[in-house]
């Protein structure tokens, strides 16, 4: 009977085992330098340098650009669930789509887009990414920044950024002041210290810095009325259904 076992190559690492998968896994969760804590650290920091060393050195202490803002986004929209602020999301949705079942859609209407406008941090969340990144390839210097490079830094900036909104969501209602200002006032001078973090071993001034950032402004606004504007196509076919 013929062997089917498989040969392992001379000079391969050893087989995988439960105990390997582990101990990977807490080097990732717990080391201090290197893996989650230590990429947190670095972009809370410096979110441009950080994107930087990854971009130009694929430092292999960092945790990639994905992985990190899946993580940091899955712990914030736990400790806002925790909470109860995503109940207080889909609730408002949901009286908003019964309204305007029952008022014949405007008043529906309004109480929805209501809703989603109550919740900024998600909607800067969906567009952030896409929108920083095409105003980050205009950056004036050689190479210019690629596609999958400018989305590298967008999503780093994004880790940073999540964690202080969080902390802006938490704290500014216990001081009687609306979260809403501090997120809006937020995001424009962390993308400016971001880029200037990536950009000054170039020798980019000031104005190309404030260029980059304010462009990614306006693309991040333009993003999110786009995101509204489909809203309210969806609630509109949603209401006719009804």
């Amino acid at each position: 009977m013929t062997d089917r076992r498989l040969t392992r190559p001379q000079g391969s690492p050893p087989r995988l085992t439960v105990r390997s998968v582990f101990a990977e896994l807490a080097d990732e969760l717990f080391s201090l330098d290197r893996g989650l804590p230590y990429t947190v650290f670095c972009t809370l920091r410096s979110p441009g340098a950080t994107a930087r060393r990854y971009v130009e050195q694929r430092d292999p202490r960092l945790t990639r650009p994905f992985r990190l803002a899946l993580v940091v986004l899955a712990v914030c929209a736990l400790v806002l669930h925790s909470g109860g602020q995503s109940e207080q999301f889909l609730a408002g949705l949901a009286d908003g789509l019964r309204g305007g079942s029952g008022s014949g859609g405007r008043d529906g209407l309004v109480a929805a887009m209501s809703t989603l406008f109550a919740r900024f941090d998600l909607m800067l969340v969906a567009c952030w990414v896409p929108a920083v990144a095409l105003a980050f390839m205009t950056a004036p210097i050689q190479p210019p920044p690629n596609f999958a490079e400018a989305t590298a830094f967008s999503l780093y900036v994004l880790a940073g950024l999540l964690p202080l909104q969080l902390a802006l969501l938490l704290g500014l209602p216990a001081l009687g002041l609306q979260p809403l200002w501090g997120l809006l006032a937020l995001p424009l001078p962390w993308l400016g210290w971001a880029v200037r973090g990536y950009l000054s071993p170039a020798g980019v001034g000031i104005a190309s810095v404030l260029r980059i950032a304010l462009l990614a402004m306006v693309a991040l606004l333009l993003l999110m009325l786009l995101l509204a504007l489909a809203w309210a196509a969806g609630y509109a076919v949603l209401a006719r259904w009804q």
